[in-house]
């Protein structure tokens, strides 16, 4: 049995294979599939720290010979596939769901995030409510990638990096493939920003935008309602998220497509910073980032 530990935001993760060809397909992935997001590897004279949870990644054959790979957490099975691959992302989602409910000073809220210019544009919602749309369509106006997935928000309420590939979806919810940001031209973030702007939206058919402002006390709750730890520690979530919604304008509305709704915050925000309009997102567009100070209608 081979055995490796990672840190990943103050959680400290056990990993056993029970083949060495598993763990250097691990250690050798070069996009980190297998692992979750935001992992270091602890070094061996790093002090021992008790371990969170130890997942076990074991190897079999089906019936018909096939290669079979079991995930468990603990002594808990989590996923019997026949994938080397989709044994390793499904750890990697498990372990990042962990890691969310647990980390000791991050809190994580469930949301797409960019960043524009030295300011964090956020994004709450839940899965399958249109985020990765929401942020492929900032990155084709110039944004930096943070997230399609979590807002990681430390103690000062500033958003740190989740920057995982993005989840495409295809035709079918249930079919998806992951597209690294650079593949889409997109830089990725790499340092903790100040949020700016957050956008609370719902998508419908047709739909135009006409959002309303959010006081902070609105924000905060609505934040609350997308934050994967907040019922169970409020005392964790409450000031980080009092500090993230500080100095941040916050809107909600109903959107319809998600190009025509980034083209029209863009063209406020030049707008107020008294540069030319930004024209109608048609592909990757060179907008210089302006300040979003103020907010957007």
């Amino acid at each position: 049995m081979f055995e490796r530990h990672f840190l990943v935001y103050g959680v400290r993760i056990g990993l056993r294979l029970d083949c060495r060809a598993l763990l250097d397909a691990l250690e050798h992935d070069p996009d980190c599939a297998y692992l979750p997001t935001g992992w270091r590897a602890v070094d061996d004279h790093e002090p021992d720290a008790p371990v969170s949870v130890c997942y076990h990644l074991l190897t079999g054959v089906s019936g018909k010979s096939r290669p079979l790979y079991r995930v468990y957490a603990e002594t808990n099975l989590v996923a019997e596939v026949r994938g080397l691959t989709d044994a390793g992302r499904t750890l990697a989602a498990h372990a990042e769901s962990f890691v969310a409910e647990r980390a000791p000073d991050h809190l994580f809220v469930h949301a797409g995030v960019v960043g524009w210019e030295d300011r964090a544009i956020v994004m709450p919602g839940a899965s399958f409510a249109g985020k990765t749309t929401l942020v492929r369509a900032w990155l084709d106006a110039g944004a930096t990638y943070y997230s399609d997935e979590f807002a990681v928000l430390d103690r000062a309420g500033r958003v740190h990096p989740f920057a995982r590939p993005l989840s495409i979806r295809a035709d079918s919810p249930a079919l998806t493939r992951r597209v690294p940001a650079v593949e889409l031209g997109a830089e990725t973030g790499t340092t903790p920003l100040r949020v700016g702007l957050i956008l609370l939206t719902s998508y419908r058919v047709g739909a135009r935008w006409r959002p309303r402002r959010l006081t902070p006390a609105t924000t905060l709750l609505a934040l609350m309602r997308h934050t994967v730890a907040a019922r169970g520690n409020p005392a964790h979530s409450m000031p980080i998220l009092k500090q993230a919604v500080s100095g941040a304008t916050a809107f909600a509305g109903v959107r319809g497509e998600a190009r025509p709704l980034v083209s029209a915050i863009l063209r406020h925000v030049c707008a107020r910073s008294a540069k030319p309009d930004v024209p109608e997102l048609t592909g990757r567009t060179a907008v210089r980032p302006a300040p979003l100070e103020g907010g957007a209608t």
